[in-house]
């Protein structure tokens, strides 16, 4: 059995970290003691104004429940660039229960982002791609100025190309030219990825990114509404791990206790406290299938 996956992925900038953002902002000093501490002054033209959209800067910035949230112990975490393996390691136990009810959620390298108004060197912004209860908008909270652009990132798609096969794989070029089955995170990229499925594909794709796509009779496209899945496990950053458990089980490319195990191995020690939400994320793809399929006729 030999099975060919790309992933397609579309977001508004860059997906690897190691990225360069399109516009560098002025380093944010530490915080004093009470909160916040960031250096004030005019911003490059490129800076990110409220009322509109922005995007972040920097590798990973933090969500803050309000600009005087952080802590002395978090300035790493407030800079650009974002010092987020120096900020972890220098956290206590302690240190890292105390951001409960500090920080929330965290965006990434090129995510949009809109701007709802400012408090001293701090924007309150809204993740559209972070559905919550908490505002129909996006997930809410408190960036500073220097993590975020005005200038949107240039738009590129990322693919990863996952091959598996019951003995030793060779002979395969690094990107596939056909495909047996997708799936589709993102509809904003799929030009490339549509000329290469096969007659008959998979795809397993977020509910409104293949909603406008025209389906043939030949293939199986499985809707999985991913967000609102995640958005019940309030983890919107575990949305993509939704669609690999619903791939899962359609295929049994991997059974639930292989996929478990590898999440658990390959998450790494700083993002523990995101595991348990990865894996309710993979069980809860699975379900929706076997939900389907028992509603099926």
């Amino acid at each position: 059995m030999l099975l060919i996956l790309v992933l397609v992925v579309g977001c508004a900038g860059p997906a690897p970290p190691g990225r360069a953002p399109t516009a560098v902002t002025p380093t944010v000093p530490s915080p004093t003691t009470s909160g916040t501490g960031a250096a004030s002054g005019p911003r490059s033209p490129s800076a990110a104004t409220v009322g509109r959209d922005a995007w972040v800067a920097v590798s990973v910035a933090t969500l803050w429940r309000s600009p005087d949230a952080p802590r002395a112990v978090d300035a790493p975490a407030l800079r650009n660039p974002a010092a987020i393996r120096r900020w972890l390691s220098g956290l206590s136990t302690t240190g890292r229960l105390g951001l409960v009810g500090r920080a929330d959620t965290q965006a990434l390298l090129g995510d949009r982002v809109l701007v709802t108004r400012s408090s001293g060197t701090f924007a309150e912004v809204v993740v559209p791609d972070q559905p919550t209860p908490l505002n129909r908008r996006g997930y809410p909270g408190w960036i500073p100025f220097a993590q975020l652009t005005g200038e949107a990132p240039p738009r590129a798609p990322t693919e990863a190309t996952v091959v598996t096969r019951d003995e030793p794989i060779v002979g395969l070029p690094p990107i596939v030219p056909r495909l047996d089955a997708a799936i589709v995170l993102h509809s904003a990229f799929l030009a490339d990825a549509l000329p290469r499925l096969r007659d008959d594909p998979l795809v397993v794709s977020d509910a409104w990114a293949w909603a406008d796509q025209p389906a043939t009779d030949a293939q199986r496209v499985v809707r999985v509404p991913e967000r609102e899945r995640a958005a019940e496990l309030r983890a919107p950053m575990a949305a993509g791990f939704v669609l690999v458990g619903a791939f899962a089980a359609l295929t049994s490319v991997a059974g639930p206790a292989a996929l478990a195990d590898a999440m658990r191995e390959l998450v790494p020690a700083h993002r523990a406290a995101a595991l348990q939400s990865n894996l309710d994320a993979l069980d809860a793809g699975a379900a929706f299938v076997a939900a389907t399929a028992t509603s099926a006729p």
